[in-house]
């Protein structure tokens, strides 16, 4: 049962961070002036960077 619960919260941790990656994605195409400063920058904004 342990096991299920931790594979679970993976699942919505994994989830979560394609919605984040699929943002920035947006937020680039629709911005293609911005820089790899202003990309890391958002990562950061949405809690993705590794720490």
């Amino acid at each position: 049962i342990i096991c299920g619960e931790r594979l679970l919260k993976g699942n919505e941790r994994v989830s979560t961070l394609q919605q984040g990656i699929t943002l920035i994605r947006i937020a680039a195409t629709s911005a293609s002036s911005n820089s790899e400063e202003d990309l890391e920058r958002l990562v950061q904004e949405a809690g993705l960077a590794p720490s």
